[in-house]
């Protein structure tokens, strides 16, 4: 017999499970909550982990809110026969029941909104390189976006990706990375994301790819880290050479196969241009040496040009794994994974889509693009009918006017900003004035960002206060939410 939820959760959800969920699922509630109860998942008996625990929690107004977890789910795009139902852990944290429901993440942000306001944009995305007068930017409306997210699932499919597949997205946050991941998603595969930004060094990703194990991996030629480039497909040949090698590096193991690579021209020019006579910190750039393999690699573009438009979507158990993310142990060098099925994902992200506000106008993402947090805006964002912003850029680069820059030209008032993001603002020079007294406010006027929400994800820290303080400095008129994760 599986141990009981405890007597504070059952008492919770029974004095107000009655006003909330349909009266043929209130019985299934009360059965689960019980001391006696037996009929819980054995899949779903262990803890969740902490990361997706705790975000939860943070979403949820600092409460095991289990009536909202059960409404949201409720509103998933589902199949299945019968009526709603569901498992929970022995936390209380409610997953659609296993063999009874079956959801597609990809399905349920596009295809289920493409009836809806075709030709708004849900999509804004803006480059590296910017001097005042140039932008790189990109905009796509939710009909463009289920398009491409098709034809991209279609490209993976010829690939040889099926339903569990493992296929690693090594990238920074450049325009393909919602469509990689919406793409993969749609053929039910496995994705572990790697952040190209934070991670560049040949033995940590040795580490990172060891043990994903991936069969496909999505990366591109290269990318502006600032000024510097880094090139990107070089790197992950290098790692999957190494990893390919014996102990005794005299030659190749006898069972290694390498994982075939879908690869992105992001940075290098098309090599039938002649390069001009002064060259920018910006792409296209000219003189980029990119290894490919005919064999093993395939092109972006190529392949995405002839794809086709309809994907056939794969429905999967609300208990298959669909994410992989990683955080580092006890030591620099060893890295733990944490695995989340599709109903984890999904009550994540539907509970996200609660917090945001289309009127608000589009949220600006700006949190490391490996974590979970991350993950379930790009889901939760057309879920709730509003456009995403993402920046393949830092938000003080060239300098601190750009984030101001970036919340005018987008029409930004809510933001979800990691705390990273936060201490990077509050080390830059030019908002020190945000600390000045009140007599040196009165003397030098103050820019303010003209932002309604900020949602801080922060992680326990001894500067999380002094973080909070500058948020408020910065935009004294914004409501602003923290979420720990």
């Amino acid at each position: 017999m599986m141990s009981a939820v405890p007597a504070k959760v059952r008492d919770v959800v029974t004095e107000v499970v009655s006003d909330i969920v349909p009266t043929s699922v209130q019985n299934k509630v009360m059965d689960v909550l019980s001391p006696t109860s037996s009929i819980k998942s054995q899949s779903s008996e262990s803890d969740n982990p902490n990361e997706y625990r705790e975000l939860l929690v943070s979403l949820s107004d600092n409460k095991n809110d289990h009536i909202l977890w059960m409404q949201c789910l409720m509103t998933c795009a589902r199949r299945g026969d019968g009526e709603f139902s569901f498992t929970l852990d022995k936390c209380g944290v409610p997953n659609l029941k296993s063999g009874d429901y079956f959801l597609n993440l990809s399905y349920d942000c596009l295809d289920a909104n493409l009836l809806k306001s075709q030709n708004d944009c849900r999509f804004f995305w803006e480059g590296n390189y910017v001097d005042g007068k140039v932008y790189d930017q990109l905009e796509m409306n939710i009909q463009t976006m289920t398009v491409v997210s098709n034809k991209c699932g279609n490209v993976l499919r010829g690939m040889g990706a099926t339903k569990g597949t493992r296929i690693l997205i090594y990238m920074p946050c450049v325009a393909q990375l919602p469509i990689a991941i919406l793409g993969a998603v749609r053929l039910g595969a496995s994705i572990t994301f790697i952040n190209a930004t934070i991670h560049h060094d040949v033995e940590t990703l040795k580490n990172l790819f060891n043990m994903a194990e991936p069969e496909l991996v999505i990366t591109l030629d290269g990318f502006f880290l600032g000024e510097n480039i880094k090139e990107s497909k070089k790197l992950v040949d290098q790692v999957l050479y190494e990893l390919s090698l014996k102990e005794d590096s005299e030659g190749v193991k006898e069972d290694y196969k390498r994982p075939r690579i879908l690869m992105i021209q992001h940075v290098a020019a098309n090599p039938e241009m002649p390069p001009p006579t002064f060259q920018l910190k910006k792409r296209p750039f000219y003189g980029l040496n990119i290894p490919f393999n005919e064999v093993t690699d395939c092109r972006w573009d190529d392949e995405m040009l002839n794809a086709d438009e309809r994907c056939e979507v794969e429905w999967m158990d609300s208990e298959d794994m669909i994410f992989q993310t990683f955080r580092e142990g006890l030591t620099n060098e060893t890295y733990v994974f944490e695995s989340y099925t599709v109903g984890q994902i999904a009550l994540l992200s539907k509970l996200l889509a609660t917090k945001i506000d289309r009127n608000n106008g589009p949220i600006w993402l700006l949190a490391d693009s490996d974590d979970l947090l991350y993950l379930s805006c790009i889901f939760a964002a057309p879920m709730s009918d509003t456009p995403l912003l993402m920046c393949e850029g830092s938000p003080i680069q060239p300098d601190a006017s750009r984030f101001f820059d970036v919340l005018e030209r987008y029409n930004v008032e809510q933001i979800i900003i990691a705390e990273e993001y936060t201490r990077l603002l509050m080390r830059n020079e030019e908002f020190q004035h945000l600390w000045q007294s009140d007599e040196e406010k009165n003397a030098d006027p103050i820019i303010h960002a003209a932002l309604s929400v900020i949602y801080s994800a922060t992680k326990p820290s001894s500067d999380s206060e002094i973080c909070e303080q500058f948020l408020h400095r910065l935009a004294p008129c914004a409501d602003i939410h923290t979420i720990n994760c």
